[in-house]
């Protein structure tokens, strides 16, 4: 007799030599009935079986399919109920889940509905259509034919209904049903089972904040409500990263109990992985490739070069922004222990306030030196999510003791307030003139982006330059806001440094100000 091993030992089942092909406990009589047997017990076997059905490149296996075969197994059997992979680009992550997961989920529960989504209905559908083909190739209804022969022998297997057999909505005789939808479109009241969102940004063409953030909103007041059943439904989301706050950081944010398959192209050392099938990465050593024969070594750093820095810390390890610091070299800063006030030659206070009223985001008040070796000191950073009455007066109690600390400094301290773009933003700016009249204030009418801004500042810290206060409370969330730079939640303090620091050197046409 033989024993049925994994796939992921044994290879498929078809390639096996003749003499271990004979009949086993389970009735089998060929290798046929053995792979299909295979294709019914786990999913990593039947992508494997069935991938000549759907593409005509050669099949490259790698130990990334098993892992998110295993979790998915792991949805299907209720083990997991909300499940998020993330994974880079080109490592088959729509086949393995769009396409083959619900056709294997099919052929024992015939009665799932599936809601898919992606960031564009085309791709929704693209994948929808490529799993009605493989449930309508004849080698599928034999798999069928199969299960039902060995599982079911008094009733049928399941067919299409020929009324409902669209490209975006097709459903079978025993209820089951799969519809497509794509990020901020109406869904009318469809539900589903299981709900697959691949892909909900587009990472192709960028999306802005406003465009990312109504993907989140759609999730939140859409398709978040959409399970038939919220004791027995399902969420899968998978993608590649693409900013702190996309849609894995946002549902990972909630704590509202996923699972977290990630899988970065390099190994970094250790697992971000957190799930109930208490999934550790393979590999071993810090820069293992997650598939040599999917993306070699120079195949990665061609992609690196061409993704960027940021792009590729969220594409390709998914980390939203890079390890080693980012647009700014954090681990680049030196630290004073006191201030020495003889050798300043001119101070800058330059304010980055919300952009809205009383909406908890964060007003920030930067203090920066310029040094007599020319070199420069962060000696303060106020900040805060203050209504617009506390915001105004902690700014004018701080240019109060601004003018305090340094009256007998060679120079006195300049304020800066950023204005935002708008009647509201030059409304604002001037009531904070007002505000502080007494004070050496100006207005900062900022063009451009913020990355360029920013980058006088970075070159700087690059060649460790840049000093902060030894000990100060402010310091590590100061830097911690730098190292994520510009893909982080936040970024009041990162702007208001690179305010700061284009006042006291007059960069004002790199700084995009007037």
């Amino acid at each position: 007799m033989v024993d049925l091993v994994s796939p992921r030992l044994s290879g498929i089942a078809s390639n096996r030599p003749k003499s271990m092909v004979k009949k086993t406990s389970i009735g089998l009589n060929s290798a046929k009935e053995l792979d299909f047997e295979m294709c019914i017990r786990d999913l990593s076997f039947h992508l494997q079986y069935f991938w000549k059905t759907i593409d005509p490149a050669q099949y490259i296996h790698g130990r990334h399919i098993d892992a998110i075969s295993e979790h998915l197994q792991a949805v299907s059997e209720g083990h997991i109920k909300k499940l998020v992979i993330n994974i880079p680009p080109r490592f088959s992550k729509s086949t393995i889940v769009s396409v083959m997961w619900p056709t294997w989920c099919w052929l024992k529960n015939p009665q799932d509905k599936f809601l898919t989504a992606s960031y564009v209905q085309t791709l929704a559908t693209r994948d929808a259509v490529r799993s009605r083909r493989l449930m309508q190739t004849p080698l599928y209804k034999q798999l069928l034919d199969y299960y039902y022969e060995t599982r079911l022998p008094d009733e049928r297997p399941w067919k299409f209904v020929g009324d409902q057999n669209q490209k975006t909505r097709y459903e079978n005789n025993r209820n089951g049903y799969r519809i497509t939808t794509a990020t901020r479109s109406a869904l009318t009241g469809e539900g589903g089972d299981k709900i697959i969102m691949d892909d909900p940004h587009n990472v192709q063409d960028g999306e802005s904040a406003i465009v990312r953030q109504g993907t989140l909103d759609w999730w939140d007041e859409s398709m978040s409500t959409r399970l038939n059943s919220q004791m027995t439904g399902s969420f899968v989301v998978i993608m590649q990263r693409v900013h702190e706050e996309d849609l894995t950081g946002h549902v990972l944010a909630q704590n509202h109990g996923y699972d977290h398959l990630c899988l970065p192209n390099e190994y970094e050392g250790k697992s971000s992985s957190v799930t109930k099938l208490d999934f550790q990465d393979w590999r071993s050593e810090e820069g293992e490739l997650l598939s040599e024969k999917r993306m070699d070594r120079t195949a990665t750093e061609d992609l690196k070069k061409r993704l960027g820095k940021y792009a590729a810390a969220g594409q390709l390890q998914q980390r939203p922004a890079p390890r080693d610091g980012g647009f700014f070299k954090v681990e680049n800063f030196k630290f004073m222990d006191g201030i020495p006030k003889s050798r300043i030659i001119d101070t800058v206070r330059y304010w980055d306030k919300a952009g809205t009223e009383d909406d908890g985001a964060f007003s920030a008040g930067v203090l920066m030196h310029a040094l007599d070796d020319g070199s420069f000191l962060i000696a303060n950073v106020e900040r805060g999510q203050w209504s617009t009455g506390t915001r105004r007066s902690r700014m004018k109690l701080t240019a109060e003791l601004d003018d305090l600390d340094y009256k007998y400094v060679k120079s006195n301290v300049t304020i800066w307030t950023e204005q935002e773009p708008g009647s509201g933003g030059k409304e604002s700016a001037e009531n904070t003139v007002k505000d502080l009249a007494g004070h050496v204030i100006k207005i900062d009418r900022v063009t451009g982006d913020k990355e360029k801004r920013a980058e006088p500042f970075s070159i700087q810290l690059e060649n460790a330059n840049i000093f902060l206060l030894k000990g100060k409370d402010w310091v590590g969330a100061y830097v911690d806001e730098l190292q994520g730079f510009p893909n982080g939640k936040f970024k009041d303090q990162a702007d208001a440094t690179s305010g700061a620091f284009n006042k006291l050197t007059g960069n004002k046409k790199k700084a995009g100000t007037w």
